[in-house]
């Protein structure tokens, strides 16, 4: 099965977040309330969130803008911010006059905006970009937020992120294999969680499977649970599901480790990927063009290249992530759109403690022969995963 979309991306109408959130609404599931119109969403009385639009967000890369809520005022950076730096699009009366708003806002912070960076690595001209963008109204729900991810090897299993952002807070990233919980990292599911995991994989499933959708695909889905209903908010590509093909029953070779965590299955044989360790354009401070390289397969991603990493994410055969323990990951990938690209977009994620799979020392020698070299420096890495567990191997 295709998916709709992919196969006319004009369909999405430049708002893939509302134009699927009306698709999956006639369809009987629940979605916030939508607006199409300013006045009609100040004369409902409910706070209302703006949330940003494009066309690439259906498929492409997370987290280059920001959404805001009507009435409110967006992002004021740094102490020494004036008043006058601050946005909000209270008073303003179309969304063309808040989205110009927005960008102004954005090229007035400290730093290059993540759109930016992203039209000028892929290409793209920026005043078309923004022209693009345009912004939805949703009604804004209370509740906790959760991200659900088929499984790109495992059948039946998901990965669940939770967050309460409202005190008592709450994070936490749980495995679910055939609707029971499997595994859970950060704080522990409160009873009505646990207890409506079924349903919220029951309602994950049933999206995947309407038919302007491909069901061997594997989205990243948003929802809202609130008073033990959830809600629908976005559907985001990531990979095909391609089961694993075996099962590994054995402990570690010599000079191979066990990683803490792995996403997506290799052959039995393994695969063997040459990975980033050091990232030239970022560790010598600028020099080069920092543009995208053609023939990388995998990386660490040790820098800040956020809008890079994001959308080398769906290049890559291996990528690796370096955390202080699975508690650490489980707030991260629960709060970083970044994170969440990188774990599962990737053909094979990996999970593991900072400097296991290379020493503190070796990546300081591998920093200084890329001042030397003047370019990135790569490593071979052998990976045998079933989908569970993955031992890396350094040749």
């Amino acid at each position: 099965m295709g998916d709709y979309y992919l196969e006319n991306r004009s369909r999405l109408q430049g708002q893939p977040k509302k134009t699927i959130g009306d698709y999956v609404a006639s369809n009987g599931i629940l979605v916030p309330r939508r607006f199409d119109t300013l006045v009609e969403a100040r004369r409902s009385h409910r706070p209302i969130f703006l949330r940003s639009e494009h066309q690439q967000e259906y498929d492409g890369s997370s987290g280059l803008l920001k959404s805001l809520q009507l009435g409110e005022k967006m992002f004021r950076y740094g102490s020494t911010a004036k008043k006058t730096d601050e946005f909000s699009p209270r008073g303003m009366q179309s969304i063309e006059e808040i989205s110009d708003g927005f960008f102004k806002k954005l090229d007035r912070n400290p730093g290059t905006p993540a759109y930016r960076t992203y039209c000028k690595l892929l290409g793209i001209d920026q005043e078309e970009f923004q022209a693009e963008t345009t912004f939805s109204l949703w009604e804004k729900i209370k509740g906790l937020h959760r991200t659900v991810v088929a499984d790109s090897a495992i059948e039946g299993r998901h990965h669940i992120m939770t967050v309460k952002y409202d005190k008592p807070t709450h994070v936490s990233y749980t495995i679910v294999e055939d609707a029971k919980i499997h595994e859970n990292f950060g704080e522990n599911l409160p009873e009505e969680l646990s207890q409506g995991i079924k349903s919220l994989i029951e309602t994950y499933e049933q999206v995947r499977h309407l038919s302007h959708f491909d069901s061997n695909h594997c989205p990243i889905m948003e929802f809202k649970t609130w008073q033990g209903k959830d809600y629908f908010l976005q559907y985001h590509r990531t990979r095909d599901f391609e089961p694993a093909t075996f099962r590994l029953d054995r402990e570690p070779k010599n000079g191979e480790i066990e990683v803490l965590f792995v996403r997506g299955a290799t052959s039995p044989d393994g695969m063997t990927v040459d990975t980033t360790v050091i990232d030239h354009y970022w560790h010598s401070g600028g020099k080069g063009n920092g543009a995208l390289p053609l023939d990388e397969e995998g990386a660490f991603d040790i820098h800040y290249r956020d809008t890079f990493s994001e959308i080398m994410t769906r290049k890559r055969r291996l990528q690796i992530n370096m955390e202080s323990g699975m508690r650490w990951f489980a707030i991260n990938i629960s709060y970083w759109h970044l994170l969440k690209s990188q774990v599962f977009k990737s053909n094979i994620s990996i999970v593991d403690q900072k400097f296991r799979i290379i020493s503190d020392d070796e990546f300081h020698k591998l920093y200084e022969k890329s001042c030397a070299e003047g370019k990135d420096q790569r490593i071979p890495l052998h990976v045998t995963s079933d989908g569970r567990r993955a031992f890396v191997e350094r040749l």
